[in-house]
């Protein structure tokens, strides 16, 4: 068999491009252009280039295979999210095979999302490429665990006793660490390369939990301007008040195993936390895992009934 794919991990700002072969990566290229409004006529010429340029130096693959939101509206096109409980055999049979002349001739298979919640929008989460992130991350998923991806749309991700994902709760945190980071007047008081202060990271954590997030935001200016604090302490602060809403859930929730994977600073931040606050087993992913989950979990669903 031909197992040599091209794999493209679709995001809201950035898009990857790898050449796997006999499940060795052979090279990824990382673009800064991603599935969103503004940059979507962009993405064809960008998906175009990169898979010549991996073809021409590798060969020709057995087909591409793509996930997250290049399957979105601003992707390559709109793949409807199949219905939780969902594992391997059902993204698998959900996948559609399309073709796009305009970037390749070879079959173009998309990995579709997932939806909880029916009808009423408060009840509704939904999730585009990290459910293909958690099957690369772990050989088997499990009932007695809660999985935590920390990113720009956190997802803390829950499995039924048949291994399937059945619950899903989504978090603006990344988007929100950075832009408040960035373009709010705290800027000027954060530097997000700073040492973490675990005193005052939970003083963070514990007065956002009091207070809710508003008010202690502005504590991080207070922190800043008026008490002169050094950076690493107001930074610590500031994660703790980003990361309550999510890490509460956490510690809450019925599983006693926490397997954490995604971006590396927000994952070890995330683990600290929760070690703090609770008694369960905390997992922390090797960053070497977390980086090619996605593509490895493409190719584990593709080739789930060959």
């Amino acid at each position: 068999m031909d197992n040599r794919y091209i794999t493209i991990d679709g995001g809201t700002t950035n898009t990857r491009f790898s050449y796997v072969e006999n499940g060795k990566i052979l090279e990824t290229i990382k673009v800064k252009c991603g599935s969103n409004p503004k940059e979507s006529s962009m993405l064809y010429d960008v998906c175009k280039a990169n898979i010549a340029n991996l073809t021409q130096k590798y060969g020709t693959p057995l087909c591409i295979i793509g996930c997250g939101m290049i399957t979105s509206e601003y992707g390559l096109k709109n793949i409807p999210h199949i219905i939780a409980p969902a594992g391997v055999s059902d993204f698998h049979d959900g996948m559609e095979k399309i073709y796009i002349y305009s970037i390749s001739n070879l079959p173009i298979y998309l990995i579709p999302g997932l939806k909880i919640g029916g009808d009423d929008f408060l009840k509704v989460n939904i999730m585009r490429g990290e459910e293909t992130e958690i099957i690369g991350l772990c050989e088997t998923l499990n009932s007695d665990t809660i999985y935590v991806l920390p990113g720009s749309h956190s997802k803390l991700i829950q499995i039924n006793d048949n291994g399937k994902i059945c619950y899903i709760r989504s978090f603006m945190t990344g988007e929100m660490r950075a832009s408040l980071s960035q373009y709010t007047i705290l800027s000027g008081s954060l530097d997000s390369d700073e040492t973490i202060n675990e005193e005052y990271l939970k003083l963070g954590f514990e007065f956002t939990k009091t207070n809710g997030i508003n008010e202690s935001l502005l504590k991080v200016r207070t922190m800043d301007i008026l008490f002169h604090k050094t950076k690493s302490k107001i930074y610590s602060f500031f994660m703790g008040c980003i990361l309550e809403a999510e890490v509460s859930e956490i510690v809450k929730a019925k599983e006693n195993i926490v397997i954490i994977g995604g971006q590396k600073k927000l994952k070890e931040i995330t683990s600290e936390l929760v070690n703090i606050y609770s008694d369960k087993k905390v997992i922390s992913l090797p960053d070497e895992i977390c980086n090619d989950a996605s593509i490895y979990g493409m190719i584990k669903i593709f080739e789930y009934k060959l």
